[in-house]
């Protein structure tokens, strides 16, 4: 098995960049506060975390460490235990088994008040009949600060997330990106160790959630704060991430950085789950003829695609004479020729049917008993039933076994 499996339930963060400088004098020292932070200490640290209802399990073994300044994404489908995961750290659910601490502490029994931790929910939860200002401030009024410095650090707050404007209005006055600016403000202003962030833009347009999701990518840079965000949009996990954490029934897929999660892909469901079109997955066997190894792909009624695989393990050669499934992202079979030539296996191919993107076009042919997706230049002219001259970049090729589904 190869090192990268080493990401595959890994229990350790690296840290992002310093984030820029900028905004108010409140934002610059918060800056401060987090670069000066140890940065190899763990802001929060999971261990053996189960949570179960009846017979139920929702979360198995989870093992994490969340340093200073990472934007850490839990990402997975539909009832796969992330929102249940960020409702353990925020203490809203308690756990079955196992610790959470936050920065060095035992926080696994307290109550969510006196965790130091903010939580930014779906809905934006908002009071309808107070002003944006009264809704970003309530939490300083319950937490009895003083009148004088709660106006202060709303005004602070607002000016990083641009709500001035707004501060005398109520929610029915605002649009639903405004809405959730003013949910995040009521968690900023509190100036908490941690964010939490439950699904904040599921509830918005697709034009809205661009542009909220390029404004949190801002916030993140210019605060530096550490952050924890739920999503099962594998697009907002790769472009908000430091790290990600791909989960499954419960169970840690793979922990890495969006560039390891996408291009060495721990197991097969991190393969098909992340990436949009999925990365292709092939049956092959793998030959050895003269000492050298080749990869055979099956095609039906067409030759079988044969190449040769200089740079193969010793974990790949002891699959030699077996099965193995051969990954390929859908931009790595393309009719416009590899980067690295030494790399690169033209293919003669069919195209069954083709989707059309703008900018792209994603050709379908079918290899080794199914679908098999190319990624085209948006100019070309090939129609369904051409046949296509198609070059296959094994620079990033994955191997997986079959029987375990691991990366080889």
């Amino acid at each position: 098995m190869s090192d990268s499996n080493s990401s595959f339930i890994s229990n350790q963060v690296s840290n992002p960049p310093p984030g820029q400088v900028s905004g108010s004098t409140d934002a610059s020292q918060r800056q401060q506060s987090y670069n000066n932070a140890n940065r190899d200490e763990a802001i929060l640290s999971i261990r053996s975390l189960y949570k179960s209802y009846y017979d139920a399990s929702i979360l198995q073994d989870i093992n994490l460490d969340i340093n200073s300044g990472d934007f850490l994404v839990l990402v997975g489908p539909s009832g796969c235990g992330k929102s249940t995961l960020l409702s353990c750290i925020g203490g809203l659910t308690d756990v079955t088994s196992g610790e959470i601490y936050c920065k060095g502490k035992d926080i696994s029994q307290l109550d969510p008040a006196k965790r130091d931790i903010a939580m930014v929910f779906q809905s934006y939860a908002l009071f309808p009949n107070m002003t944006v200002a009264q809704n970003i401030g309530f939490g300083l009024e319950v937490r009895k600060v003083p009148a004088a410095k709660r106006t202060k650090k709303i005004q602070q707050v607002a000016e990083i997330l641009h709500l001035e404007p707004l501060l005398d209005r109520t929610p029915a006055q605002l649009s639903g990106g405004q809405r959730q600016r003013v949910a995040m403000g009521r968690a900023l202003v509190r100036d908490p160790t941690l964010f939490l962030f439950d699904e904040p833009l599921s509830n918005l347009d697709a034009k809205l959630r661009l542009t909220m999701r390029t404004e949190i990518k801002h916030l993140h840079q210019r605060l530096g704060g550490t952050m924890v965000y739920v999503t099962h949009d594998q697009v907002e996990a790769m472009t908000l991430a430091s790290k990600i954490v791909v989960l499954n029934q419960g169970v840690i897929q793979q922990f890495g950085t969006p560039d390891e999660v996408y291009k060495r892909p721990a197991n097969t469901f991190v393969a098909e789950f992340m990436g949009s079109p999925a990365m292709n997955l092939m049956q092959a066997k793998v030959l050895v003829e003269a000492g050298d190894l080749k990869i055979q792909i099956q095609r039906e009624d067409e030759p079988p695609i044969i190449f040769s695989e200089p740079a193969a393990t010793d974990a790949l050669r002891a699959f030699a004479n077996r099965s193995v499934i051969v990954g390929l992202r859908p931009e790595s079979i393309s009719d416009l020729p590899a980067r690295d030539p030494q790399r690169s296996h033209s293919v003669d191919c069919r195209i069954d049917y083709l989707e059309g993107i703008g900018s792209d076009v994603y050709a379908t042919l079918k290899i080794a008993g199914g679908d098999v997706v190319s990624r085209l230049h948006g100019d070309s002219s090939v129609r369904a039933g051409d046949r296509q001259q198609l070059h296959f970049d094994l620079s990033n090729i994955s191997y997986f076994d079959p029987s375990s589904q691991l990366r080889i």
